[in-house]
């Protein structure tokens, strides 16, 4: 019996190394809960805090996720796709393609300087009609909204995207202001 024990501590302190190192398009590892949690993507890097909370990405093309804490329907995705990709498209014809996924709202778009960052971002809210996820059809959910920065970092554009139901994009908005003034080259 005592052999079994002397195996299992072993197999467990083998088990007990350095992890693997991540890959350089995720975000640094630290705690979410923790306003200088900054990761960085495409060379632009920003800070996230509550009610922001970082998720390991769901799906391959995103970068980083962030779940608005007590909201599961609402998410922030960013995104980056490097110009030998394809880059994503243009600025403008993203924030076209975005404020057409929803109907009856009239899109606010404004562009600035942030940190030496053109950033464009969108403001539109209504009856969402695009796709959520790897949906093969498009959702059709009353009383949404989108925050949507884009940033033109060197190594090409950086998508930040938070939608979901009104109130939860109204909770989560003063962070992702802050989260956009926050955005710098790295």
């Amino acid at each position: 019996m005592r052999r079994w024990w002397l195996a299992c501590a072993a197999l467990a302190l083998l088990g007990c190394g350095e992890e693997e190192p991540t890959r350089s398009t995720e975000p640094r590892s630290a705690p979410s809960t923790q306003p200088e949690f900054r990761p960085i993507v495409g060379g632009v890097g920003w800070t996230a805090e509550e009610p922001l909370v970082y998720r390991r990405p769901r799906h391959e093309l995103r970068a980083a996720e962030y779940e608005v804490r007590d909201h599961p329907a609402a998410l922030l995705t960013v995104s980056h796709f490097p110009p030998s990709v394809g880059g994503g498209g243009g600025v403008r014809a993203n924030l076209d393609r975005w404020s057409g996924q929803f109907e009856g709202g009239d899109p606010e778009i404004t562009e600035r300087e942030v940190n030496d960052l053109p950033v464009a971002t969108l403001d539109v809210r209504g009856t969402f009609i695009g796709r959520i996820g790897d949906a093969s059809r498009p959702a059709r959910e009353e009383g949404w909204r989108m925050l949507g920065a884009i940033v033109t970092g060197e190594r090409g554009l950086v998508f930040f995207k938070l939608i979901g139901p009104e109130d939860a994009v109204e909770l989560a908005e003063p962070a992702f202001r802050r989260l956009v003034d926050s955005i710098h080259p790295e």
